[in-house]
């Protein structure tokens, strides 16, 4: 990765992103299935993940419940803690200090996370024709903002490119009932 600006006050290029090298991301994903009678079906899980690069990891419960309550239709609800790394520009973007010293403010930097709750209906209307429905509900937490009190800057309305801008995961977001077929 590489990347250069022109820093207007100094009249100088600055190096921004300098990196050479690799990092990993390891997940693990353990799902069960439990069916206590014949219309209910209950699946719980738990996914773990963590990002070499600094060794941030997060364990993630999931759960989901079936309820078919017509041989054609059935509801269910879900919930689960999901998590994001941002784009590694942003981990290895390099800073200059006010003394000359060449830091990453966000190489620590934590994963973004998010509390998912659905609700469903699905309909076998005929042989060929299925209609399903969901309602979900996405709080988010731990997102990466500027760790500037004064400063509206978030990961998320940031979605490409990088930033050197140091960031904490202090931030907060949700996105509203949204409903999808």
């Amino acid at each position: 990765m590489y990347e250069n600006s022109y820093d207007i006050d100094d009249e100088r290029m600055v190096s921004d992103v300098s990196e050479h090298g690799s990092t990993d991301m390891i997940q693990v994903y353990a799902n069960w299935k439990y069916r206590p009678g014949e219309t209910v079906i209950i699946n719980s899980g738990i996914h773990y993940m963590q990002f070499l690069l600094n060794n941030n990891y997060s364990i993630e419960p999931r759960f989901g419940v079936k309820w078919q309550f017509h041989p054609r239709q059935s509801l269910s609800a879900g919930f689960g803690i999901h998590s994001k790394a941002e784009t590694l520009t942003n981990y290895f973007a390099k800073r200059e200090t006010k003394n000359g010293e060449i830091i990453q403010p966000n190489k620590n930097m934590e994963f973004g996370k998010a509390r998912h709750y659905v609700l469903g209906y699905d309909n076998n209307i005929a042989k060929n024709l299925y209609f399903k429905t969901e309602i979900y509900y996405q709080e988010l937490y731990k997102v990466p903002i500027e760790d500037n009190d004064t400063s509206s800057f978030s990961a998320l309305n940031y979605s490409w490119g990088y930033t050197n801008i140091p960031m904490a995961n202090k931030g907060t977001g949700t996105n509203n009932p949204c409903l999808g077929n």
